[in-house]
C-alpha cells in the first residue's frame, strides 16, 4: 500500500471564487501601497531616501491621472494631498465592489439545491 500522493493545486480562472480571490488580493497590494505611500509623505521629504523614491515610483501611475482634476492637489497635511487619501478609499471600495459582484455572479450560476420533499 502506498501513502496518498499530495497533488499541486491547480489555479482555475474560469472559477469565479479563484476570480474573486485575485482580485482581492489585488486590492489588498494597491491599497497597501496607497497607504505606504502617504505614509512616506507624511514622515519626510518625498525627495529624499530610496524606499520613498520606490514608492512614489510605483504608486505615482495611481494618482498621476487624477492630480489635474482642481483642488486635488491641494496639501492636507506636510506633502499629502487630497487625492493621496481620496485614492486609497476609492481603490479598496472598488476592489470590493468588483468581489462582491463577483460573488453575487456566482451565487445566481450555482446549482439550485433539491429538497427532497417526500415524507418519511
Amino acid at each position: 500500500m502506498q501513502p496518498p500522493r499530495s497533488r499541486t493545486p491547480r489555479l482555475e480562472l474560469g472559477d469565479t471564487e479563484t476570480i474573486r480571490s485575485v482580485i482581492l488580493n489585488l486590492t489588498a497590494a494597491a491599497v497597501t501601497l496607497l497607504l505606504l505611500r502617504v505614509g512616506s509623505l507624511l514622515v519626510v521629504d518625498p525627495d529624499v531616501g530610496t524606499i520613498q523614491y520606490y514608492i512614489q515610483l510605483v504608486t505615482e501611475p495611481i494618482v498621476w491621472p487624477f492630480q489635474f482634476i482642481p483642488l486635488m492637489r491641494t496639501n492636507l497635511i506636510q506633502h499629502v494631498t487630497v487625492i493621496d487619501v481620496l485614492m486609497v478609499v476609492v481603490v479598496g471600495f472598488t476592489g470590493l465592489f468588483v468581489a462582491g459582484i463577483l460573488a453575487g455572479w456566482r451565487d445566481s450560476q450555482a446549482t439550485p439545491r433539491r429538497y427532497d420533499t417526500r415524507e418519511e
